[in-house]
């Protein structure tokens, strides 16, 4: 079983059949080359026998609509399964995500996203929730439990063409189980770890008569958290009802409710080393001669009666029409509603002499405390969005062809009410001693009396083909025209409508992609890329003011890359170049400012391969090199950031894991793996750095019976210390990695 699980790269994986077809029906994604139907997928190696749940099948490949087979995809693609989760202990998708290629993370409960990829970070990943964007993802991501999940899939580089506006370095996608025709078929999983951090999660799906297939999962998380009472939960609910109307016509309706409440933990305060108790070395360096306190390294500086929660609801329904062999219509409609409320003290300065800081009261606050300010925001969220697809296949002059193309317009209400008082610091804590306290009321704290609308209305027309130049060479090429319109107001505490900061205006993005791929055999693929990305500049839409966008920005990617099956289908290897170009854009420089970055450029290599080499042992290994800085980019007048790199970008990141089977001819499998983050810097000065890490990871599988499987992990075995992100709204603390954590767990198909 873990041979089968082990690796991320989906080349190794045999494509799973088609739930939704009957008897006499074959899945595209198997089929030949006949009856001027276009042969999409290539033939893959099974190196495992079937997980228990292969009925329940992959949605169609993030990195296109095309039906196109891992290897006949001109991009870089990671797929991660819900068997490699339960290894390895992946309970959040940002886990899983994380052991893609070249994928890093942090972020905190301001901005929850925290992605690194190809040199981009924030909403400049688009993060999907079964293909849908729900917003900018430093705005409306939420951790999702990997329990509701089908697969978890990255693709890197931009995709603007696919998705729309935001998506320059990647797009993330958590795809959720969905009803299927077949057996019926029930799950448990349990966890339990450190920090008593608690999974449950229980779930199947079953057909009623021959038209009617049902699944509802359910999985909630909780725990104190490794920070001093972050305490993060989650409550996750996905259902979805198929119905075959015709042998023709199917309908799919389906439903997420989220429930959770993001760990509180903003950071560590950054203090003078002279000041410092217990400086830790080795885990960052300042050229302004700051560090972290060692006793100070877990301690929680939030407001005791905090607040990170969001509740929201999804519906989504999916019209499918089989017009004959050859032809699909489609039709999706999402809807996405969402409540999001943040009460918390967020930034932590310590104060140094020459500071001069006083608290909302106006009295001075002596040095060596941490001031503390206060954010007190509330969300409201509507969203509809409503995509015709058609696809088709056939021969164009005579060469093989197939299209998909369609519409799709995307409304967005959000209204964003705030309340957090004037004043820079609201009050401060003994660094050692934290007295968290209550939220409390401050001279120009108001009750989330200002009021900030966002409109976006947005409609596109896309286009995607692939057409065989020969029978080695296609060529697959992308368009997308949008009609986008933004509409931005704020109102002052009394309800007064400010003019001077609010704006409406439309833009007209339009995006391409080109790519040739020649498949030299079955089992090895070359190919090269154009793709451009353009989209508004701010850093979030929904936070843009008057003044900030004056025309769009525009990124362009060249990527070469090659995806190779080799010895047998005993190993797969991909590898990919890139060089990314941004221009005209902003990027956030604290709560409630941007600054204009005239450029960005990306540019570095990928690499990934599995491999097994006996029937009991496995590994597979990924790694990416990153140079990623700045072209033009005067923050102030006392920052010029002109060349610097990015932020939370490291040069060199790795994942390696390797596992063996049946020990001793026992039902017993173990497993261990390392990840690597090199150095990175943690402001846009580059005047603090972050030390690079390596973490170890063991993990062990014991099937008790061919159905139920005890799991037990240990990460972070070596207990390192280290700085996993710096959120640069919040320039005085960093965030400090999670310490060794043991957790064992339970899954069974019942």
């Amino acid at each position: 079983m873990l041979l089968a699980c082990l690796g991320s790269n989906p080349l190794l994986a045999a494509d799973p059949p088609d739930p939704t077809a009957d008897s006499t029906a074959q899945s595209e994604s198997s089929t030949t080359q006949s009856g001027g139907q276009l042969q999409l997928p290539i033939d893959q190696v099974t190196v495992a026998p079937p997980s228990s749940n292969n009925s329940v099948t992959l949605p169609e490949s993030i990195g296109s609509r095309l039906g196109l087979s891992q290897i006949e995809t001109p991009a870089t693609i990671s797929v991660i399964s819900p068997q490699t989760s339960q290894i390895r202990g992946f309970d959040l998708a940002e886990d899983a995500i994380d052991s893609a290629t070249g994928v890093s993370s942090g972020g905190s409960p301001g901005d929850p996203d925290g992605y690194s990829i190809r040199g981009f970070t924030g909403t400049e990943i688009t993060n999907l929730r079964d293909g849908f964007d729900q917003g900018p993802a430093s705005m409306v991501y939420r951790p999702l439990n990997t329990f509701n999940l089908q697969s978890v899939q990255v693709l890197q580089g931009p995709a603007s063409v696919l998705y729309g506006q935001g998506a320059v370095g990647g797009v993330t996608d958590t795809v959720t189980k969905e009803a299927h025709f077949g057996p019926s078929n029930a799950e448990f999983y349990g966890s339990y770890g450190s920090f008593n951090t608690a999974t449950v999660g229980l779930g199947g799906g079953t057909q009623i008569g021959n038209d009617v297939a049902v699944r509802l999962d359910v999985s909630r998380t909780s725990s104190n958290g490794y920070i001093d009472n972050s305490n993060p939960a989650s409550l996750n609910v996905t259902g979805s009802v198929l119905w075959r109307i015709t042998p023709d016509l199917t309908l799919l309706s389906e439903l997420d409710y989220l429930h959770d409440q993001l760990p509180s933990y903003y950071g560590t305060p950054l203090l003078p080393y002279a000041d410092a108790r217990s400086p830790i070395g080795g885990i960052l360096s300042s050229s302004t001669g700051l560090t972290i306190d060692r006793d100070t390294l877990y301690n929680n500086y939030d407001v005791r009666d905090f607040s990170t929660k969001s509740t929201s609801f999804a519906p989504k329904t999916v019209l499918t029409w089989q017009l004959s062999p050859d032809v699909t219509l489609s039709n999706e409609v999402d809807f996405y509603y969402a409540q999001r409320r943040w009460q918390n003290a967020e930034t932590y300065t310590y104060v140094t002499p020459g500071l001069d800081a006083v608290n909302a009261e106006g009295d001075p606050i002596p040095v060596g405390q941490v001031a503390r300010d206060r954010f007190h925001v509330y969300h409201n969220q509507h969203e509809v969005t409503d995509r015709i697809n058609l696809a088709a296949a056939g021969k164009i002059f005579g060469l093989e062809n197939r299209i998909s193309a369609g519409l799709q317009a995307n409304y967005i209400r959000f209204i964003r009410n705030s309340g957090f008082p004037d004043a820079e610091f609201a009050d401060s804590v003994d660094p050692y001693n934290v007295d968290q306290r209550l939220y409390g009321t401050f001279p120009g704290d108001y009750d989330l009396s200002r009021k900030s609308p966002t409109t976006i209305v947005d409609a596109a027309i896309f286009a995607e083909d692939v057409l065989s130049l020969t029978p080695k060479l296609k060529l697959v090429t992308g368009v997308r025209f949008d009609y986008f319109g933004l509409d931005r107001r704020n109102f002052s505490t009394a309800g007064v409508y400010n003019p001077t900061t609010s704006f409406s205006d439309t833009y007209f993005p339009d995006n391409y992609r080109a790519a040739l791929l020649y498949t030299f055999t079955p089992r090895l693929s070359a190919y090269a890329s154009y793709t451009t990305a353009q989209d508004p500049p701010d850093s979030n839409v929904f936070l843009a003011n008057a003044g900030q966008i004056t025309g769009l920005s525009g990124a362009e990617q060249e990527e070469i890359g090659a995806k190779a099956i080799v010895f047998n289908g005993r190993a797969d290897a991909t590898v990919a170049l890139y060089d990314i170009h941004r221009s005209n854009i902003l990027v956030s420089t604290g709560e409630e400012t941007v600054a204009n970055v005239g450029s960005q450029h990306s540019s570095g290599i990928e690499l990934s391969g599995d491999a097994i080499f006996t029937s009991h042992w496995t590994a597979n290994a990924n790694a990416a090199l990153t140079d990623a800085h700045y072209g033009a980019f005067q923050e102030s007048a006392t920052l010029n950031a002109t060349g610097n790199e990015p932020p939370d970008i490291p040069r060199l990141s790795s994942n390696i894991e390797t596992a063996y089977n049946h020990i001793a001819n026992l039902p017993l499998d173990i497993g261990a793996g390392l990840r690597f983050i090199g150095n990175r810097y943690g402001d846009y000065a580059n005047t603090l750095r972050l030390k690079e890490y390596t973490l170890f990871n063991v993990y062990a599988a014991y099937h008790l019976t061919p159905k139920v499987t005890l799991y037990g992990r240990i990460d972070n075995l070596f207990n390192r210390t280290y700085i996993q992100w710096v959120d640069v709204n919040y320039p005085g603390q960093v965030q400090i990695g999670e310490p060794r954590f043991f957790g064992v767990s339970l899954h069974a198909d019942l």
